[in-house]
């Protein structure tokens, strides 16, 4: 977030950087190929939730994990359905998930 602060797309537009965990997000992705997200976060001891419409995406975080029982691959093919443009291809993140689709490509 540190990097687009002050920042503008073609020199008019300014960048907002939301950084959230998929847990503290909910997702709703309409008929008209659009979406909301909903994001829950904590300031102040106080649960303040934001709702937004993304323009871009960057996922760092593994969508779906056996381990600790989550699976957040409802909120990837939702920002796929909204056409959600993102830097690692949506497409890639929920194949990855996986792991035959890992080894066999």
């Amino acid at each position: 977030a540190k990097c687009f602060r002050g920042k503008k797309v073609h020199g008019e537009y300014d960048i907002k950087v939301e950084q959230a965990h998929f847990s503290e997000l909910n997702l709703v992705a309409q008929a008209d190929g659009t979406c909301m997200v909903d994001m829950q976060v904590f300031r102040n001891g106080t649960r303040v939730v934001r709702s937004f419409k993304p323009d871009f995406v960057l996922i760092l975080q593994h969508p779906f994990s056996m381990a600790d029982n989550e699976d957040y691959r409802s909120f990837i093919i939702g920002l796929q359905y909204a056409g959600v443009p993102s830097v690692n291809s949506l497409e890639s993140v929920y194949n990855f998930c996986d792991k035959p689709w890992v080894v066999g490509s």
